[in-house]
Order: structure tokens, then sequence, then C-alpha cells
């Protein structure tokens, strides 16, 4: 198996089966946060709670998904991906079975949280282990997979698998599936995952901290991604809630959201092949970005089954066309020696969004009594995300591979 590949080896034969793998760890993290959106309308009126704290349980996931970010990055440097995946996987199963236990809403708040904090360790590390089997021709394509999980397969599975798993079992047996299915791939990464601490790494931590916090073209990103996670995950926090409100059932609202994970599931791969091939990383993730902002207004309009699966389709593939340049950018910006490191603090700038987003939107919802103003508010954003692309400098592509 893997154990971390020197500057002069050659790129690993197994790297695409390897990255199978790093696939679904990365898409059981969006299993296990994508468990409440289908359940809400189920769940929330058991627990007695209003449509901000429904939305504040999505928040409340990526509370603690943030907190871990950056330690899960400097602990993915240090000690190699294979620990903290698998650490993290069985962090999500335990808060997923804690969830499905609980009988107040401060409890199911909590888990959820707890969740957070393991799923807030899987991105850094799999960001270090993509970047450092694959060679930088080959990191757009591989980032575009990788990027398939939040706004495709990672919403795919949960509006398919949630509602028949709810419908046999009920809201709770969900969340208590889910966690058994967390705990099987966290033995899983912690068998198959082999991966290298960076050398002279113990000490250097914050040394290594430090440096990706004064590199001025990552924390600009960082703010972009903010606004590019508050988009998705509003849109797959109330999307489902939407179309109910619309007068359709749960299953027409799963099937809707199904769309836009099958446009994610498109976008992701193709953006992270116009990505390897655009002469300009940063002017390419702009023009992606404006594609975000008519789709959400459609879909927003729309009023029947079919426009509102066309426009769910459309924001599917706009996002997931974004979504693979952030981690390779990241890639190209960070040491290669703080792969994790940088991915953990971008991370976290990214999944702010995702704390203050689903409250803020639920919140608009409560005061307006609909969804006209959520739609708009959440059509900004990407804007606002372009703004904060402008400072980056352009990412230095070399035809020899540094860190290979």
């Amino acid at each position: 198996m893997y154990t971390g590949q020197s500057e002069t080896a050659a790129p690993h034969p197994y790297r695409w089966l390897l990255h199978c793998f790093t696939i679904s760890y990365f898409t059981m993290s969006f299993l296990v946060r994508f468990t409440w959106p289908p359940l809400i309308s189920a769940a929330a009126p058991e627990l007695g709670i209003s449509m901000a704290a429904a939305g504040a349980y999505m928040s409340a996931f990526f509370m603690g998904y943030v907190i871990t970010q950056i330690p899960g990055g400097l602990l993915g440097d240090r000690f190699g991906a294979r620990t903290v995946i698998a650490a993290a996987l069985v962090l999500e199963g335990m808060g997923s079975l804690g969830v499905s236990l609980a009988e107040e809403y401060a409890t199911g708040f909590f888990c959820r949280f707890f969740s957070g904090l393991g799923g807030g360790m899987v991105f850094a590390s799999c960001v270090r282990y993509t970047a450092r089997i694959f060679p930088k021709r080959e990191l757009g394509p591989a980032f575009g997979l990788m990027m398939a999980a939040p706004s495709g397969v990672g919403v795919i599975v949960p509006n398919l698998l949630i509602p028949w798993l709810a419908s046999h079992w009920g809201w709770r047996g969900a969340f208590a599936i889910v966690s058994g299915i967390a705990f099987c791939m966290g033995l899983v990464a912690f068998s198959l995952v082999r991966d290298a601490p960076e050398r002279h790494a113990r000490g250097r931590s914050f040394q290594q901290l430090g440096a990706v916090l004064r590199e001025r073209n990552l924390m600009f990103l960082g703010l972009a991604g903010f606004w590019l996670i508050w988009t998705t995950v509003c849109f797959i926090t109330w999307g489902n809630a939407h179309i109910e409100n619309l007068g359709f059932d749960r299953f027409d609202a799963s099937r809707v959201m199904l769309s836009f994970g099958l446009g994610g599931l498109i976008g992701s791969p193709l953006g992270g092949c116009i990505a390897s091939r655009t002469p300009s990383l940063k002017w390419g993730l702009a023009a992606m970005f404006l594609m975000i902002p008519p789709c959400l207004w459609l879909f927003g309009e729309a009023r029947t089954l079919a426009a509102l699966a066309a426009t769910a389709a459309a924001a599917g593939i706009a996002v997931g066309l974004a979504n693979p340049f952030t981690p390779l950018l990241t890639s190209l910006y960070a040491d290669k020696n703080s792969l994790a490191t940088a991915g953990g603090v971008t991370g976290c700038l990214y999944q702010l969004g995702a704390v203050i987003g689903p409250w803020l939107l639920g919140v608009s919802i409560d005061f307006s009594g609909g969804y006209s103003l959520a739609w708009a508010i959440l059509a900004v954003a990407p804007f606002m995300g372009i703004l904060c692309l402008l400072p980056l400098q352009e990412a230095r592509r070399r035809q020899e591979d540094e860190r290979l």
C-alpha cells in the first residue's frame, strides 16, 4: 500500500483506485451532515422546534466542523491521513447515534455538534492525500471527482437513502443506520489508507500554521470559499422544506433535490477538467461563480416539479463546476509540507458560511413567512465570493512536479 512518495518518486500506479476510497471517506462525511434536511418535516414537529431551530441543527454540525478544521489539518501533517480520517468517521458515527436517541432539542443539537467535530477533520487529510498521490497535471480531474461529494454524491445518496430508511424505521432509525455505516467506513479507512507523516513535523506544527496564515492568497481563497459553501449548504438545507411548502410531499422534494445532486455529479468532474486546462484559475473560478445566481433565482420562482427539477439541476452543475477550483488552488498555493494544514485553514474559512447560512435563512423564513427572501439572500452570495477572488495572485503552474 501507499506509504508516501518522495519528491523524486514516480506517480503511484494505483492512485486512481486509492482515490476511489478517498472519495468514499469524503462522501461519508456528507451523508452524515445531510441526513438532517430530508428529515426536518418529520423530526421538527416531534421535537417541537421552529424552522430557525431546525436550521440551527445544520449550523450545529458546522460549528463542530469549523472547530476541528485547523487542528485536523495539523494532525494530518503530523500523523498522516490514516489515523485522522479513521478517527473522524468514528466520531461522526457516534454523534449520529446520539441524535437517534435524543428526546429534546438540546441533546440533538449537542450530538450534531459532536458529529461536526469528526467531520471537520476529513477534508484537510483528503486534500493532503490526494495532492501526494497525484502529479500536478492530474490534480484538476482528481479534485473534480473528490469534490463531487459536496454538491453531487453527498446530496444524491442522502435524498435516495434517508427517505427510504425513514419510511421503514422512522427518522430516528435513519440516523442510527447512518451511524453504523460511518463506523464501518472508519474501519475501512484505518485498514486501507497508508500515508506517512511529514518528516520533522513534530514541533513544527505552529510554524507551519503561521506560514499558512501569512499566505494572503490562501486567506482570500478561504473567504471566497466561504460564500460558495454558504450557497451550497443553504440550498441543500432548505431546498426540501421549500418544495414541501409549495404543496409537494417529502418524496417529491427528495426527487427534486436529487436533480441538484445529479447536476453536481456532472459539474464537479467537468469543473476539474476545465481547471486543469484553463489559463487562469482565478478568473475561471470567478466565471463559475457568475453562473450560480440566475439558477438560484429561477429555482425560487419555480412552481412545478419539472421547473424545480430543471433549475435545481442547473444550480447543481453551476456549484459543481466551481468546487474543484478551491482545493486545487489550495494545493498550488500551499507549501508541500503543509498541505493538510493549508486545507484545514481554508476549510475553516469555508465552513463558517455553513455555520451562519442555514440559521440566517431559517430566521428569514420565520420573519417573512415564506422562502422568497431566503432565495434572494442566497443569490447575492456568489457575487460576494467574486469580490474575495479579486486580490488573488495567479497560481504558479510548473511543468515539472516538485512534489512527487
